[in-house]
Order: structure tokens, then C-alpha cells, then sequence
């Protein structure tokens, strides 16, 4: 698998996990926002 494919898929399977859990959603929002924007 390519490597940019394989860390956006985990970007993909944590942004379903924080959807079912608001509370994590909220911190990881904060922290994103932190970090910038992700390109792709």
C-alpha cells in the first residue's frame, strides 16, 4: 500500500471514531487546529 494512501486511510478511520464520540471530537478538533490545515 502506498504510504500517502495508508495515513490518510488512518486519518479517515479517526475522523468515523471521533463522529461516534463528540466529546474526542471536540479535543482533536482543538488540536487539528493547532497543526493547520492537512493537505489531500
Amino acid at each position: 500500500m502506498i504510504p500517502e494512501t495508508y495515513a490518510h486511510w488512518q486519518r479517515v478511520q479517526r475522523w468515523f471514531k471521533l463522529a461516534n464520540d463528540p466529546a474526542a471530537a471536540s479535543g482533536a478538533a482543538a488540536r487539528q487546529g493547532a497543526q493547520g490545515p492537512v493537505s489531500g
